[in-house]
């Protein structure tokens, strides 16, 4: 090999090692793990009657309360909602300072419209369908539900003609209400917030 090619490869060597040798010792971007923006869950214990919240950053239970009769948890992006008694009342359950969910606890509970058979959540909104095939929706951070009429028909005295019946509802995360009627073969889309 001739005495050039030998320097000129040496070069080379030098010059990748030097190139290898300051990126690594550079200071650049420290590499990091992002943390989720919530690190709790709230979850139900399924044999019995007590919910409990997990700390999922570190995978341990962080606290344990009892609860009456539970249905199920709802969780929104700023909060948690227990559903209990057959989805009969909803509470929301305070992160800071959770308590147990007994009659006492339970006192300041939303209570669903009577003969609710159906509740579908999705985000912040709900709606509940009864045994009679009427739906009532809303936000479950207000607490509070109206009545709604699909098609817009019912008179404040009285309806006109036969009422609108659901016999399924979902809820989507926007907001949307969709409502099957088998008795008019039809899909109803309305808003909740607008009615």
């Amino acid at each position: 090999m001739r005495r050039q090619t030998g320097i000129g490869l040496a070069a080379v060597g030098a010059v990748l090692a030097l190139v290898a040798g300051a990126s690594v010792v550079w200071p650049g971007l420290d590499a990091q793990r992002t943390p989720p923006k919530t690190t709790t869950a709230w979850v139900l214990q399924s044999d019995g009657l007590r919910y409990a919240r997990v700390n999922t950053a570190i995978d341990e239970l962080d606290t344990v309360r009892a609860v009456s009769n539970p249905s199920r948890i709802v969780q929104t992006q700023g909060a948690s909602y227990m559903f209990t008694d057959s989805d009969a009342k909803v509470v929301r359950i305070d992160d800071a300072v959770p308590v147990d969910l007994d009659a006492e606890g339970l006192r300041d509970a939303a209570s669903a419209p009577p003969g609710t058979e159906e509740v579908d959540t999705s985000g912040d909104f709900v709606a509940y369908r009864t045994d009679a095939g009427a739906i009532s929706a809303g936000r479950l951070s207000s607490g509070q539900v109206t009545p709604l009429d699909p098609t817009g028909t019912r008179s404040s005295e009285g309806a006109d003609g036969p009422a609108y019946t659901s016999d399924a509802i979902a809820v989507n995360a926007t907001g949307e209400l969709f409502s099957y009627s088998a008795a008019s073969g039809t899909v109803v889309r309305m808003d909740i917030d607008t009615g």
